[in-house]
Order: structure tokens, then C-alpha cells, then sequence
């Protein structure tokens, strides 16, 4: 249970971190 919390939040990290580099270095 805790396991997908986690995932889920770490995808959202990694999402975050993508579209943040895409816009910044754009």
C-alpha cells in the first residue's frame, strides 16, 4: 500500500523535475 504511495510520488518528482528543465533551459 505504502509501496504505491511512494511510486506515486516519485513519478510526480521525476515529472516535476522534467518539465521544470524543459522550461528553464528552453
Amino acid at each position: 500500500m505504502f509501496t504505491y504511495l511512494y511510486m506515486l510520488m516519485f513519478a510526480s518528482l521525476i515529472n516535476r523535475v522534467i518539465v521544470i528543465s524543459e522550461f528553464g533551459f528552453a
